[in-house]
């Protein structure tokens, strides 16, 4: 165990109190304000040190403090997108809905199932659309050969083949795609539709005879069975006697945008 040195206590405190005295006394207040003088600069200098380690400190932190709040408003931004990309679906819907039961409180006759086109299948022809596939199938009492149409009673095709639960739907511009149909001209030619490379409906058998003109609507004749008179299928945008001797050409444009097809009503028979 160390000895304590009482003899360098003894003179420490000695020194101490000396300077006690001596300062208040004031023999040393030259020699303090020498030495405060020559402290200042190091006292400013450390000062200014300390001032701008603070900002530094504080300017970090509020970066810090941004980058969490900048991510955070970038999350809440994220989630107001998605949601307003929600509502605006839900809006579109419900707009469609509307106009579906629009269309068939007029055809009170007319029985239907809504449906939604869950997939739309790619076509190996250049500038075709592809069959649709919805969610209404054999369960619902769908069968082959029943027409489906958009909100406002357009025809959008013919259901092909039919699952338990899913329907194919093949769409009026493919040239798989038969309709009996009739040109809205007072005459009420008819004829047999189909599809032209996807972009245009072709209106075969019509006779030399019939008056067509452009801007002529194409609508079901009701001479198919199951699909019922007077549905809207396409306008007329060419008509032409040419040389044959029989039958005339006419084509038409679909009226339905088929991009825009999301919900769709399979016509049932009465």
């Amino acid at each position: 165990m160390k000895k304590i040195n009482f003899k360098f206590i003894f003179l420490f405190a000695a020194i101490f109190g000396l300077l006690v005295f001596l300062h208040n006394s004031g023999f040393i207040a030259p020699v303090e304000r020498i030495i405060q003088v020559g402290l200042n600069p190091i006292a400013s200098r450390f000062q200014n040190v300390s001032g701008r380690l603070n900002i530094i400190y504080h300017n970090q932190t509020r970066k810090g403090d941004l980058a969490v709040q900048i991510t955070t408003l970038e999350e809440r931004v994220e989630n107001l997108t998605v949601e307003n990309a929600s509502l605006k679906k839900l809006e579109e819907e419900n707009l469609k809905l509307r106009q579906y039961l629009l269309f068939f409180s007029d055809k009170g006759d007319l029985k239907k199932v809504l449906a939604n086109v869950v997939a739309r299948e790619s076509s190996a022809g250049e500038g075709q659309r592809g069959d649709f596939i919805i969610d209404r199938g054999r369960a619902d009492g769908l069968y082959e050969g029943l027409a489906v149409v958009d909100e406002k009673g357009v025809v959008v095709g013919k259901i092909i083949a039919v699952e338990e639960k899913s329907s194919r739907v093949i769409l009026v511009n493919d040239s798989k795609c038969k309709l009996a149909a009739a040109v809205l001209n007072g005459e009420r030619t008819i004829g047999v539709t189909s599809g032209n490379l996807g972009l245009t409906i072709n209106l075969d058998f019509v006779p030399q005879t019939a008056d067509v003109k452009v801007d002529d609507i194409l609508v079901t004749s009701g001479l198919e069975p199951n699909i019922p008179l007077g549905l809207a299928i396409g306008r007329v945008i060419f008509a032409d006697k040419g040389t044959n001797q029989i039958w005339q050409k006419v084509s038409a444009e679909p009226i339905v945008d088929f991009d825009k097809v999301f919900i769709v009503a399979v016509i049932l028979p009465k």
